[in-house]
């Protein structure tokens, strides 16, 4: 696993809506299992944690190298399902 850095703004994001980072990192190891490792920015959803947050979440982050950025973090609401 490369080393994971979270954004001010998504440290705040997850403080507010109470994700922890262990929850951020495992949807992040899930999404780079199944996906190719190329640097970019990436955004996935994740039904992981659903039971605990009740929507999925949403994670926006960036791969540059072996570094990976968190730039947000939210749980997807207004009905929008997987």
């Amino acid at each position: 696993m490369s080393l994971v850095v979270f954004s001010r703004h998504a440290q705040r994001r997850m403080k507010l809506y109470n994700i922890s980072p262990q929850d951020v990192i495992q949807i992040v190891d899930e999404f780079f299992s199944a996906s190719i490792e190329k640097s970019g920015r990436y955004e996935t959803l994740s039904d992981l944690h659903r039971e605990k947050h009740r929507h999925p979440l949403k994670v926006v982050f960036e791969k540059v190298d072996d570094k990976i950025i968190i730039v947000t973090v939210y749980p997807l609401k207004k009905g929008r399902l997987l």
